[in-house]
Parts: structure tokens; C-alpha cells; sequence
């Protein structure tokens, strides 16, 4: 039998002719006079939905109230076998039960088993642990669901019934291991303290076990599995991979557990840095490199170590290299005892250590011939790129030429003896906002006029990467420029009145360019202490001076405008 509804409902009425009325939503096979389809009770429990569900299986998932647990009870005594029959899916009744949440469906579908079992004079009860442990499709027991959706007085139910439930399957996704997956402490330690002898499975899928998922959840997760069974951090998946190197994944880790070596390889030969750099895990790679017990240099299957993996992800053969170059890490390697200076140019991964090269041949690696074709992605690229700033560089020139000839505080009157000369000529304040509109008018004219050459295809692509950027670098010098001008500009209008608004306008104003910074300030920050630990003070010096160099780059029309400002206001007072 098959039916089709947005609802079914089931009415079983057990009459002295042995029948099975059933009234359900949609359209039924057979109608009587009064349009209530009657069958016999033999060939309607036989009937499936389109689904693959039973009688048993509708009954079981829409509800455990009195009328559906009677229903459950008539439909075992007309057929014990729909207990244990799957649907589509591979569900037995009490999967569905569990899914939907029926406690008291729950404990009617186990009290039948029981009853069989006991009209069998089975002392082992062989139907009730058929049923609990009986796997859909999914090589999933009822006690998953139970667990899937953090029910657990459920999960205690099926456990007081079943305390070996647990162990299944045997193979594949363990109810241990889906817990943790799921976050669910309190489910995961209630498994083990009422499985039998604390014994239970803690298999996962792909050959992993329940310290692989503990390792990208909680600190807590995983060192209670570690105290339940230590062996599990040796264990490797079908990958080679142990619960270690799935910690790169979980980039809230702070600590290197030490339940095992930090130096094991899985069949690439990647250790755990190895994978955290591929990944491009910067906070995982620094929590690594924090960890003297890290080797650095350790190669894989390809000879190729940490710093050749992060090498290997620069992206060259288009523009964003020379963009990298005006913002890449200076990386000490270090090399036979030796400490050399090289330039790593990554996007995410700036890996500063005492790390060395693997032997492999990365100038052809890092820069593989190119082809036609690559040459016209790379173009369409850089033309795409153009036309969008050009809009920024344009919008900024055009700004900076207005407010030159609106000056804040406007212009004398002609009868005065200096008549059409700006009113707040000669101040400090004046001088520098001058200046700051100068330099933001030069350096987006000069960002246009470069655009405009990386945009013309007829260039020679190498010429059109250079002039990209240098105007890169012109734009974000304008920006600086720009800002500091609104600054100075609004200033000189409220200082007068109300110099303390003046003020913190000035203050607010640079967050503008922190802000196009901070990807970059929050790397070098991540990666100061690390960098202490492995080289000590000199590390430190060295990457302070890093970053005081790229303020520098930053920030160099800053020193021209206030630096021209005071040599102005020096030479005033010295005439």
C-alpha cells in the first residue's frame, strides 16, 4: 500500500470481523461506503509509503500519545517482525522515535522487545539489543539520534537498556565520536560512565577516532580523552594523519599538548607545521613555532620543509607580487649556524623563524614558465584592477584641487593690503594643511598617470606590473595625505572656538589609516612572541624595527607636512 500526504494519521480499530479500519491524509487505494478505506490486517502492516515506511514506522514518528502507543501495541500483535523492519533509509521504528523526540514511543518499542524476548525465554535478551543496536544506512544506531539532537534522557534510557550499545558499530561513526563532533561534554561523558566497564567505541569516520574531532573543539574535550584512553594520539587515520595534525584546524589553540611528538609525519611527510603553513594558519604556525620541540626544518616526502611550503604560496606571475614586495616580512633563516637575510613574500603566512630551505630547485618551482595564456589572465587582471582604482586616484586628485582654492577661513577683502591672500596665512596649522593637500594632489596624480600604464594591454606586462605598483603605493600615500588635510582643515576652523572638538578630531582621524593596517599590525603582533622564544631580545629588535620601517613607508608624507610646517614657522620667528 502507498499514500501521499502533507500529514498522515492513523486510527487503528480492531473490530470482531479481525479488520483494520485506517484513516490517513491523501488519497487511499481502496473506499468503503462511508470513504474509509478498509483492508485486511495482513495486507495493510504490509503495505510501505513511497519512503519505505511501515505502519510501524508512522506510528512511531508522529507522536507518543495514548492513541499512538495503543497503535504501536496493536500493530506488534498483528506484526512482531515491523519492530525490526527498515525503511528506505535503513530506520527501524525506534529511529524514528528517537528523531522525533517520542520518549514514551521510546520505551513502548523497547517494552515490546522486552515482552518478546520474556515470551521466548530468552535470558539474554536477544530482541531488545537487535533492536537498540540494529544500524540504518548510515551505520548509525538509534542511540546517534539520540545523541545527534542532545537528548539525554534518551541517551540514559538506551544505555540502562543496552549497556554495550555504545561499542557499535564497530566500524565507522561511533555515538563517542559524534558527541564530540557535536560539542556535547556532557552526552560524551555520560556514555562512558554508563557503558559497561566504561568500554566503548571511539572509532570515526575515514580511520579517524574521537581525539581527531576533540582536537578541533576544546582544550577540555581533549584532555578528557586523553585520560580515558592515552593511546588514541598515536593512532592514525587512513590519511597517516594523527589527532596532532588535525590540531592545525583549530585556530584557537594556544598550547602544544604533550601526549605525543610534535615531530610525527604523515605519509607526505608533513609534520603539523607543514600543515598549518599549507593552510596559511598564522596563529597555529606562531603557537608552533612558539614550541622549541618544533622541528623547523623537518622535510616531507618532496624535500621540502615549513618555510619551502610558505615560498611556494607566493603568488607570482601576476601583479600581487610587486604589491607584496612594498609589504613583505623580512625573514631571518636560519642556515649552518649562520643567520641570512631573505625576503618571503606571502599573503597570510609571513613565516619570520629560524627556519631553513629545503635542497628543491624553488626559483623554477616559485617561478614555473609561463604560457599565453597565463600572461592573458594576468592581464585581463591588472586591466580589471586599474579601472577600479583609477576611480579612488581620480576622486582623490579631484578633492585635494578643490579644497586648495576653498581654503578654510576664506580669503581677504581686496581694500586690505595683502587683499585676496587667505586669512589664515602664516599660522603652523596653515602650512601643514597646505602641504597635505600638495601632497595628496602629487601622489593620486602621479597613481593616475601609473594607472593609466598598467591599463594600456600594448605594455609589456613586466612595465605594467611596475607601474600597478608604484601606484599602489602613491594611492595609500595620498590617503595618508588626504586624511591628514581633513584633520589640519577642521582644526584651524573649531581651534578658535572650541579647541577641544579640534583635537579630537585630530586623534580620531589616523584610525583611518590603522585601519588599512591592521591586517598586517595584528600578524606582527601574533608573531612577536615566538620570535622571542626561538631568537630571544635580537628577534625582538629586529622585528621592531620591521614594523618602524613600515611606519616609515606609511607614513612618510606625514614627516614632509608637519616637518615643512615647522621649518616654516621656524624661519618666521628668525628673520
Amino acid at each position: 500500500m502507498a499514500w501521499i500526504g502533507q500529514w498522515i494519521m492513523v486510527s487503528l480499530v480492531i473490530d470482531g470481523l479481525d479488520q483494520v479500519r485506517i484513516k490517513v491524509g491523501g488519497t487511499p487505494l481502496r473506499k468503503g461506503a462511508n470513504d474509509t478505506p478498509v483492508l485486511s490486517a495482513v495486507s495493510l502492516l504490509e503495505g510501505v509509503t513511497v519512503e519505505g515506511d511501515t505502519a510501524f514506522h508512522v506510528v512511531a514518528t508522529h507522536g507518543d500519545g495514548h492513541n499512538f502507543l495503543r497503535c504501536a501495541k496493536l500493530i506488534y500483535g498483528k506484526a512482531k517482525h515491523l519492530l525490526l523492519q527498515p525503511n528506505g533509509k535503513g530506520d527501524t521504528p525506534l529511529h524514528c522515535a528517537v528523531r522525533a523526540g517520542n520518549s514514551q514511543m521510546v520505551s513502548q518499542l523497547i517494552d515490546l522487545a522486552s515482552q518478546h524476548d520474556r515470551s521466548m525465554d530468552s535470558s539474554d535478551d536477544k530482541t531488545v539489543k537487535d533492536l537498540l543496536r540494529k544500524e540504518n544506512h548510515s551505520k548509525e544506531t538509534a542511540l546517534h539520534e539520540a545523541v545527534r539532537f542532545g537528548d539525554i534522557a534518551t541517551v540514559k534510557k538506551l544505555l540502562t537498556y543496552d549497556s554495550g550499545l555504545a561499542r557499535f558499530p564497530q566500524e565507522g561513526t561511533s555515538s563517542l565520536y559524534l558527541s564530540i563532533m557535536l560539542d556535547k561534554n556532557v552526552i560524551a561523558r555520560t556514555l562512558r560512565d554508563m557503558s559497561e566497564e566504561n568500554v566503548l567505541s571511539y572509532t570515526g569516520p575515514n580511520g579517524q577516532n574521537a581525539l581527531h574531532a576533540a582536537v578541533l573543539r576544546r582544550k577540555e574535550m581533549t584532555d578528557m580523552l586523553l585520560k580515558w584512553n592515552k593511546s588514541l594520539s598515536e593512532q592514525r587515520d587512513n590519511d597517516g594523519s594523527t589527532p596532532l595534525h588535525f590540531a592545525h584546524f583549530n585556530q584557537t589553540m594556544k598550547d602544544r599538548y604533550p601526549f605525543t611528538s610534535l615531530r610525527l609525519q604523515d605519509n607526505r611527510g608533513y609534520t603539523a607545521l607543514h600543515s598549518a603553513v599549507e593552510h596559511g594558519y598564522l596563529r597555529i604556525v606562531c603557537s608552533l613555532l612558539g614550541n622549541k620541540q618544533v622541528f623547523l626544518n623537518l622535510t616531507d616526502k618532496n624535500g621540502q620543509t615549513p618555510l619551502d611550503i610558505a615560498r611556494s604560496k607566493i603568488p607570482t606571475g601576476n601583479f600581487y607580487g610587486w604589491v607584496i614586495y612594498f609589504i613583505s616580512t623580512l625573514v631571518f633563516v636560519f642556515e649552518k649556524g649562520t643567520y641570512k637575510k631573505r625576503y618571503i613574500m606571502h599573503s597570510s603566512v609571513p613565516v619570520q623563524s629560524m627556519a631553513a630551505f629545503g635542497g628543491i630547485d624553488f626559483k623554477r618551482s616559485i617561478y614555473p614558465p609561463k604560457t599565453s595564456e597565463d600572461e592573458s589572465k594576468e592581464s585581463q587582471i591588472l586591466s580589471d584592477s586599474t579601472q577600479t582604482l583609477a576611480i579612488g586616484a581620480v576622486l582623490v586628485a579631484t578633492v585635494t584641487f578643490g579644497a586648495t582654492f576653498a581654503l578654510p577661513g576664506g580669503y581677504r577683502a581686496d581694500d586690505h593690503i595683502n587683499g585676496g591672500t587667505p586669512t589664515l596665512a602664516g599660522r603652523y596649522t596653515f602650512d601643514a594643511f597646505i602641504m597635505a593637500t600638495t601632497l595628496a594632489f602629487i601622489c593620486s596624480s602621479i597613481a593616475t598617470l601609473d594607472l593609466m600604464y598598467s591599463g594600456i594591454p600594448m605594455v609589456n606586462l613586466p612595465v605594467r606590473r611596475k607601474h600597478f605598483a608604484v601606484s599602489v603605493f602613491f594611492l595609500t600615500s595620498s590617503t595618508t595625505s588626504l586624511v591628514a588635510a581633513f584633520a589640519l582643515g577642521v582644526y584651524m576652523v573649531l581651534a578658535p572656538v572650541d579647541r577641544n572638538t579640534g583635537i579630537a578630531i585630530c586623534v580620531i582621524n589616523p584610525f583611518v589609516v590603522l585601519y588599512r593596517n591592521k591586517g598586517r599590525l595584528q600578524d606582527l603582533c601574533v608573531l612577536a612572541a615566538p620570535l622571542y622564544i626561538r631568537m630571544g631580545l635580537w628577534a625582538s629588535f629586529s622585528l621592531t624595527k620591521d614594523i618602524l620601517s613600515g611606519v616609515l613607508l606609511e607614513c612618510w608624507p606625514l614627516i614632509i607636512i608637519f616637518g615643512w610646517a615647522g621649518y616654516t614657522t621656524y624661519c618666521r620667528h628668525h628673520r
